[in-house]
């Protein structure tokens, strides 16, 4: 499972950003502090401007790899 999720946000993270900021928008409404979700924008704005999917190409089917290579940026 874990693998699948590192291995996706390289490829959906932008669209993922989007989603959360959605949600951090509709918990403010409702006043409600969004700390882990504000959180999550933050590490997926981070895997996004990364440009990992262009840097790993084909490497992107291993999960290790997705790891060195963002924390190496």
């Amino acid at each position: 499972i874990i693998s699948r999720y590192i291995k996706s946000n390289v490829k959906h993270s932008q669209r993922r950003e989007k989603e959360m900021k959605n949600v951090s928008e509709f918990l403010e409404h409702h006043h409600i502090k969004p700390v882990m979700t504000k959180a999550t924008i933050q590490k997926l704005k981070n895997i996004t401007q990364s440009n990992l999917e262009n840097k790993l190409r084909d490497e992107v089917d291993d999960w290790c790899n997705v790891i060195k290579a963002y924390n190496q940026k």
